[in-house]
């Protein structure tokens, strides 16, 4: 999710959207925010609050890099019990 939504979302930022996919669907979905900021206070909220799985900067963002972030947070998702 970008930090930083379209104005046409029904979310005034990322992180809400990302609260909102936890409270619905819970740990099954890996969440990662994608920003072009990366401010530290930013990125300490994201995890505390929203529960995501990585804060990734834009400027930073190598794409065989995040192909591995992604897959590893599919990876280690926790799944709901049979």
């Amino acid at each position: 999710i970008d930090l930083n939504l379209d104005t046409s979302t029904w979310y005034p930022d990322g992180m809400e959207l990302a609260l909102r996919i936890r409270e619905r669907f819970g740990p099954r979905i890996p969440v990662i925010i994608i920003t072009g900021t990366g401010k530290l206070e930013e990125q300490r909220r994201a995890f505390k609050e929203y529960g995501v799985v990585d804060f990734i900067e834009k400027a930073k963002l190598d794409l065989a890099e995040f192909q591995s972030i992604v897959l590893e947070a599919l990876a280690n998702r926790s799944l709901p019990k049979e």
